[in-house]
């Protein structure tokens, strides 16, 4: 079974992740569809055991490649993937699973994982909230006492030998030190207690053998600590449950993800009759900050769904003013709150800006390499420090500020609009892709200071297409 497309995925500490991702049928890569990922239907990750790799899992690709896109990762230091310099963690290899989300491009997923992948997939569900829509963690422990006594007993008894043995006369010496590091972390860890597992929001799914390794009071125990968590007890069935009862996992897997499982339902924007869209220049600096603040004020704290920004880091206000001082900065206000002035409306004194951004014809990440068409600089426009105040939330400032971007960029006559936005801001992202938008390859393009991924996605909405779009609103 051959991967639709595989990447490795280079961490800090020189680790190569890999991960492959199987599509259906007849779906290849084109834009819209980064690695042949389809971000209209979202994608399935699958996390495989300890000491093995993502082909143990091969009957549930199989099946749901039929469905959606599946991406396979080889966690660290296991199959393809490469072990690295960092201590040997789940929190690690958690970390690594989100990077290659990001690094395909892919903001939210459907994950699933069987034994030490489900332990990992608990810690995403808890670390990065926003980013999984389902869990299914199936044969999953929290702490290492939730493995029966033998097998723990076993587990010792493996990791001995190996320390017996010493450095292999004969074998891998390398696969040597592998094994009993990797048996070891199951005798050290997880330890995802309490506050982790209560904050975990995405429907979770404890899916487990009747005689599984995992104690069946652990398993409980996991089930009343996640918020909604559903339990499957699979009768008759051990730690193997893919193997021996693969029709009844595939089922459960089913049925979880219909539970959260968004299409987008692609429109043009459309700008709201009490609102308006108007320039904004070096006098009006105080309106602009007031909104970037209140971003700020979001991006703090467990229930971020973030665009990351960190006060002192981003955004540069410098840069900010230079827009202003330039006349590309534009903000979105309620029309009574605007006063005609002599080069038309503009803010009254007390007005509030729902929201602002900046559109010229420089993208600005000239060092990024990105996959986007070769175009000439003027027949681009671009989109710059878009943000709208969490305290006028549902009122259709980005909508106003999107469609007066596609209105001026039509009215110069430009090919295409661009801009990009990190893989874990899940508001921008959704918004990009519901309005049209078509998701190229992620850049590498990182934000120095921020805790981000150095990933940045990319957008395209060519100028036929958002005419398109227009046509079939009006119809």
């Amino acid at each position: 079974m051959a991967p639709t497309s595989r990447v490795m995925v280079e961490r800090e500490d020189g680790a190569m992740i890999s991960a492959a991702v199987y599509s259906p049928d007849g779906m290849t890569e084109e834009p819209g569809k980064p690695f042949g990922i389809d971000m209209g239907v979202p994608p399935l990750v699958l996390l495989h055991g300890n000491g093995e790799d993502s082909t143990t899992l091969a009957p549930l690709v199989e099946t749901f490649r039929q469905e959606r896109s599946v991406i396979a990762i080889d966690s660290r230091g296991q199959g393809l993937s490469s072990r690295g310099t960092a201590p040997l963690t789940y929190e690690t290899m958690a970390a690594d699973a989100l990077e290659v989300m990001s690094r395909m491009s892919v903001t939210r997923a459907h994950v699933m994982g069987y034994s030490d992948g489900a332990i990992i997939g608990l810690l995403m569900a808890s670390g990065a909230r926003h980013r999984v829509l389902t869990l299914t963690a199936m044969g999953a422990n929290v702490t290492p006492e939730g493995l029966t006594p033998e097998t723990r007993e076993e587990i010792r008894e493996a990791v001995a030998s190996l320390r017996a043995s010493g450095r292999p006369a004969v074998g891998d010496p390398e696969w040597h030190a592998a094994a009993r590091e990797l048996l070891e972390l199951m005798l050290t860890g997880p330890h995802i207690v309490g506050e982790r597992l209560r904050s975990i929001v995405c429907p979770t799914l404890v899916l487990v053998g009747e005689h599984d390794v995992v104690l069946l009071p652990h398993t409980l125990r996991i089930v009343r600590e996640v918020p909604d968590a559903r339990l499957c007890l699979i009768g008759g069935a051990s730690h193997e449950l893919v193997v021996e009862k693969p029709d009844v996992v595939v089922a459960e897997m089913r049925a979880q993800m219909s539970l959260n499982d968004p299409r987008l339902a692609v429109r043009a924007p459309r700008a709201r009759e009490n609102l308006a869209v108007v320039p904004l220049g070096p006098e009006h600096w105080g309106l602009v900050e007031e909104v970037y603040e209140r971003v700020l004020d979001t991006c703090e704290g467990p229930d971020a769904d973030t665009s990351g920004w960190k006060r002192g880091h981003w955004p540069d206000y410098d840069n900010v003013r230079n827009h202003l001082a330039a006349g590309s900065m534009r903000g979105c206000f309620r029309v009574e709150d605007l006063n005609k002035g002599e080069n038309g409306l503009e803010p009254a004194p007390d007005a509030a800006a729902l929201g602002v951004m900046s559109v010229d014809h420089d993208i600005a990440v000239d060092e990024a390499v990105i996959n986007w068409p070769a175009r000439d600089a003027e027949d681009v426009f671009c989109l710059h420090l878009f943000a709208t105040n969490p305290q006028f939330r549902g009122q259709g400032a980005a909508d106003a500020l999107l469609a007066d971007f596609i209105d001026e960029g039509l009215r110069e006559g430009v090919d295409a609009f661009r801009l990009n936005t990190s893989p874990e801001n899940v508001t921008s992202n959704g918004l990009y892709q519901a309005r049209g938008f078509e998701l190229y390859r992620a850049a590498y393009f990182p934000y120095r200071g921020l805790a981000l991924t150095p990933w940045s996605n990319c957008y395209e909405l060519t100028a036929e297409r958002a005419r398109e779009l227009r046509d079939a609103d009006r119809s």
